[in-house]
C-alpha cells in the first residue's frame, strides 16, 4: 500500500536529476531552503559516534571565494577566465568534508555518513526545484591540503567534494528498471 507521502518521497527520489553548472542560471540560493536541507542530515546513519560531516556553504557574495578555491582543481584544463565563465551561473556552493573522530568506527564509515548527508541536502534541495551537480574531490588530489585552509577546516578532516546548486531547466532522465541492477532470492 502507497500513501500519498511515500509516493511524493519516491517522486523526490525518482525525479533528481544534475545539471552541468554551464546550464544553471545564477538564481539565488534560498538561506531558508539551504538551512531546510541541512536539517535533513539529522536522519543520516552515524553510528551514535558524533557528527562525522561538516559542510561549508558560499552563497551570494563569496561566490567568487568558493570559484578561488576551486580554481586550482581546475587550472590544468581552464584558463582563469574560461573556469569563471563556466561557473558563473551557480547559486551556492556546499563543500562536504568527513571529520575523522577519535571512535572505534572505521573512517570509511564516516565517509559514508558524509556521502549520505550530502545526498539528503542534494534531494532536498531538489525537492525545492533547484538544479544540482555534484563533484567528488579525491583523497590524493595536491590542493587538499588549500582547500582544508580556505574552508577552514582542521586536519584530521577529508575534503569529499562539493555540490553546486542554481536554477535552470533539469531534463528528468529515463531511470533503469530495478532488475537492471536487483536479483532477487525470494
Amino acid at each position: 500500500m502507497e500513501d500519498t507521502l511515500s509516493k511524493n518521497f519516491n517522486q523526490v527520489l525518482s525525479g533528481r536529476s544534475s545539471l552541468n553548472q554551464k546550464l544553471m542560471d545564477g538564481s539565488k540560493v534560498l538561506r531558508s531552503h539551504l538551512q531546510s536541507a541541512l536539517a535533513s542530515v539529522a536522519s543520516v546513519p552515524v553510528h551514535g559516534r558524533g557528527t562525522p560531516y561538516h559542510y561549508v556553504i558560499f552563497t551570494h557574495g563569496r561566490l567568487q571565494q568558493a570559484r578561488n578555491i576551486l580554481y586550482p582543481l581546475k587550472s590544468d584544463k581552464y584558463t582563469r577566465e574560461v573556469f569563471d565563465d563556466i561557473y558563473k551561473g551557480v547559486g551556492a556552493f556546499i563543500f562536504a568534508f568527513c571529520k575523522i573522530l577519535p571512535t572505534p568506527i572505521p573512517t570509511y564509515e564516516h565517509e559514508w555518513s558524509t556521502a549520505c548527508g550530502m545526498y539528503a541536502i542534494q534531494l532536498s534541495l531538489s525537492n525545492f526545484g533547484y538544479a544540482t551537480m555534484w563533484n567528488s574531490i579525491f583523497k590524493d588530489c595536491p590542493h587538499v591540503k588549500t582547500i582544508l585552509e580556505a574552508c577552514a577546516m582542521e586536519e584530521p578532516s577529508i575534503p569529499m567534494g562539493y555540490l553546486m546548486v542554481g536554477g535552470g531547466k533539469v531534463k528528468k532522465k529515463p531511470r533503469a528498471v530495478t532488475d537492471a541492477y536487483t536479483t532477487w532470492n525470494v
